[in-house]
């Protein structure tokens, strides 16, 4: 499937089947997508700013310089996802599993990153101002030590 721009803004298609596809630059905003997959698709500056993706499988998706501000990724499965360069100012990340992620100088400033899983994943230069980690799994000193971080970033009390 190789689609060269999808606009599907506003729409709610949930539990919908993207793996593999190549979405580069497609307008998902505001559009609910819960519980679908996007396994090993390629949505290189993709508009998914505040769209609801709860439980949503993106498991080896590439997102690079893809807008996913402000939205819902609540359970989202994003273990081995490429996202480098990626917006996620205020997206909600509770329980979602980053593991292995790849999020090179991306932005996640006020993200709420409850409860996720950031085992093996890259943050070099990731911006988590003001971003609540206070309860995030698997979150290593390194880790924290590769991102910009500020006052404001809630971290879990071992790496306080």
């Amino acid at each position: 499937m190789g689609l060269r721009v999808l606009n599907l803004e506003g729409a709610k298609i949930p539990k919908s089947d993207w793996s593999r596809a190549v979405l580069n630059n497609a307008r998902f905003s505001q559009t609910d997508l819960t519980r679908s997959d996007f396994s090993r698709s390629v949505l290189n500056g993709a508009n998914l700013r505040k769209a609801r993706l709860v439980g949503a499988n993106f498991e080896g998706a590439v997102l690079n310089n893809a807008d996913i501000a402000d939205a819902d990724l609540t359970d989202a499965g994003l273990a081995g996802a490429v996202l480098n360069g990626a917006q996620l100012q205020g997206a909600c990340l509770h329980g979602a599993s980053l593991t292995g992620a790849v999020l090179n100088g991306a932005d996640l400033s006020g993200a709420d990153l409850t409860d996720a899983d950031l085992a093996g994943a890259v943050l070099n230069g990731v911006r988590l101002t003001g971003a609540n980690l206070a309860s995030a799994k698997n979150l290593t000193r390194a880790q924290v030590n590769s991102a910009v971080i500020d006052s404001t970033t809630k971290l879990p009390e071992y790496l306080s």
